[in-house]
């Protein structure tokens, strides 16, 4: 799919990210949103909030050491989506709708892998895995952006089935940040 639609879409996948990040911060401590270990993440360039590496505080570890602790799938992942190996889960969000009509994951995590060689595993895994094919992408701010989708013919009446890969540069040397969305309707 190109031109407006597929622009709109991905406009779409990328304001669910915003809200689904907003939905799991939403009333936690520093603690919770850097995933319990007490850290405070602050994205690279950015003042931290007060209270935050105040002078005298030792400089944050930048070698893994600072991970929050790895998560797990949910048991309802899909497991025909393909993930790198070695990946760091972070976190998942999960909803759907009512009638089970539709399911949308929202999966953070970290991994080791370039960012080439990330674009390039997905780019490989999709369309031989599940048979979803590249769609888009854009590179815009330090954030690559790549959008999936089934072969054939989408409904026009709802969102399309989709994964949308983001990565970028982490706050830990040596880790890429990967944020995928994926939007199904089962067959």
């Amino acid at each position: 799919m190109s031109g407006p639609r597929a622009a709109g879409y991905r406009t779409i996948f990328l304001a669910l990210t915003v809200v689904a990040a907003l939905v799991a911060a939403c009333g936690a401590t520093p603690a919770e949103i850097a995933g319990g270990n007490g850290a405070t993440r602050v994205p690279p360039g950015a003042d931290p909030p007060s209270g935050v590496n105040d002078p005298g505080d030792e400089p944050a570890a930048r070698d893994g050491s600072n991970l929050p602790p790895a998560g797990t799938l949910p048991g309802n992942f899909p497991p025909e989506i393909p993930l790198p190996d070695g990946y760091h889960l972070i976190g998942v969000i999960h909803g759907g709708s009512p009638d089970g009509a539709s399911s949308t994951f929202f999966v953070e995590l970290y991994s080791t892998m370039s960012e080439d060689e990330l674009l390039a595993f997905f780019r490989e895994r999709l369309p031989s895995s599940i048979g979803w094919n590249e769609t888009g992408s854009e590179e815009r701010d330090g954030l690559t952006s790549v959008t999936f989708e089934p072969e054939g013919e989408q409904p026009t009446d709802r969102m399309p089935s989709g994964l949308v890969v983001q990565v970028a540069e982490s706050d830990v040397d040596g880790y890429r940040v990967v944020n995928l969305q994926i939007h199904e309707y089962p067959t």
